[in-house]
């Protein structure tokens, strides 16, 4: 059995794909994974599954997802061993204050060796790999995390997603119980 994260773009954000945990739950266990835990409503799932090819078994869960409840969106699937690994990495530092800005991890669908060039003000681009772009966002009355994701969906594709870093923890909690 190899262990995953999958985070579900879109899933449960403004009245658009709802699915409650409960579905996302028996859906993947439906398909043949194991000890699935559901981590807040924003569509983020750690599992165990049998050995296969992660990309057969993103496009499974994607469509099994859109066959019985019509989501829309896409997956984007991790083994835990490289969400994991961006905790060792430590990208952010004590400059990024979570008290002053947020903290974000922007997923890629598939890793590229070049990042484009992005700029928005009170966003600072911490640091990248070929599959995650790890950012602050100086939180202001005028800043919005959705012009954020706008930016990164357009520079990026509409197939990426964002996670905070305070998600990403709860995920780390949840595969260490």
């Amino acid at each position: 059995m190899d262990k995953y994260v999958a985070f579900f773009r879109g899933l449960n954000i403004s009245g658009r794909n709802t699915l409650k945990m409960i579905d996302l739950k028996r859906v993947l266990e439906s398909i043949g994974c194991h000890n699935v835990k559901t981590i807040l409503a924003s569509g983020n799932a750690l599992f165990s599954a049998p050995h296969s090819a992660p990309k057969t078994l993103k496009q499974k869960i994607e469509s099994v997802l859109r066959e019985k409840h019509g989501y829309k969106g896409n997956v984007i699937l991790r083994a835990w061993e490289d969400i994991d690994a961006l905790f060792s990495h430590a990208p952010f530092s004590k400059e990024n204050d979570p008290s002053h800005c947020k903290l974000f991890v922007t997923f890629l669908p598939s890793p590229i060796e070049n990042h484009p060039s992005v700029s928005m003000e009170n966003l600072q681009i911490v640091h990248t790999t070929p599959s995650e772009i790890f950012s602050a966002l100086t939180m202001q009355p005028e800043t919005r995390t959705v012009d954020m994701m706008s930016l990164f969906d357009t520079v990026y594709g509409k197939d990426v997603t964002t996670r905070t870093w305070a998600t990403l923890e709860k995920i780390r909690k949840a595969a260490e119980q």
